[in-house]
């Protein structure tokens, strides 16, 4: 029963960010290289793919893709809050209730107490690093650079630009362990109680 409700959330997740993703963005294609629009879509694709590996396999792809999906989506969360970003139309989905059907998905369906290799938080760090390349590579062709990476790649020395890319870095290395550390306090040791 669990793996048919995981199937059905994966089909859903993946439809409901792709689609609002696009809806959102729909006749605002200048804005497509902003971290939400890539992020969506990536994180739909990946929820996709990852229903149909699982009818035809019945396994999983490795815990760090959902985790990695959900602090994509919660530091979202986090910046609509503190930030005040627009939540008009589709962007309440994507800013709001995108992020928070994610983080339910991950804490019900993603166990980290098989995890032995703590290195494997590092993962987290793909993420930022590719959104930040493309955003630099798109800076490079058309002169112009999407919020956030805006706030970290333009109108700053090398020097300063360089910290705040390690900043951005230590947020998510930050989230990862929160993620990996706290879900593992609680299934080991609150759950199992």
């Amino acid at each position: 029963m669990k793996n048919k409700i995981r199937n059905i959330s994966d089909l859903v997740l993946g439809l409901l960010v792709l689609t609002v993703t696009i809806i959102g963005y729909y006749g605002q294609w200048e804005y497509i290289g902003e971290y939400c629009f890539i992020s969506g879509i990536i994180i739909g694709i990946i929820f996709l793919s990852s229903f149909i590996y699982r009818v035809k396999t019945g396994k999983s792809f490795y815990v760090w893709v959902y985790a990695c999906c959900s602090i994509s989506t919660i530091l979202i969360f986090i910046a609509t809050l503190v930030l005040g970003l627009n939540l008009n139309g589709a962007f309440i989905f994507i800013h709001i209730v995108d992020p928070i059907l994610i983080l339910t998905y991950w804490i019900f369906f993603c166990d980290h107490t098989g995890i032995k290799n703590n290195r494997s938080i590092f993962t987290v760090l793909l993420w930022p690093v590719f959104y930040l390349i493309l955003s630099e590579v798109i800076l490079l062709v058309t002169g112009s650079c999407a919020f956030p990476a805006s706030l970290v790649l333009t109108e700053h020395s090398p020097i300063v630009t360089i910290g705040l890319v390690l900043a951005v870095l230590t947020l998510f290395l930050l989230f990862g362990c929160i993620y990996h550390f706290g879900n593992r306090f609680i299934r080991s040791k609150v759950l199992k109680k």
